[in-house]
């Protein structure tokens, strides 16, 4: 009787820790929702630096684009041309 008794106590211990430790089911399910929080914002900021990779290479001497070069001195220098008007967004 005793050995049953600690038997089944032991069998109900390791099966609350398979659920609740720290290695457990529900520890699992945590660390699953922080990789596809951490895997959102990997691909957000994946998409920010290839447009500014995109940007980069048109400014390169080899190939400079004239309407990026354009856009560039504008904004920098404050440059338009007497019949353009300019519309500053915050």
């Amino acid at each position: 009787m005793l050995a049953t008794l600690s038997s089944f106590g032991l069998f109900v211990y390791f099966c609350y820790f398979l659920l609740h430790g720290n290695m457990g089911y529900f520890a699992l399910h945590g660390l699953n929702d922080k990789l596809a929080a951490a895997q959102a914002e990997y691909d957000q900021v994946h998409a920010e630096r290839m447009v500014l990779e995109n940007r980069v290479v048109q400014l390169r001497p080899g190939s400079i684009n004239p309407d990026m070069l354009s856009e560039r001195v504008r904004l920098v220098l404050g440059y338009a041309r007497p019949d353009e008007r300019v519309i500053i967004e915050p």
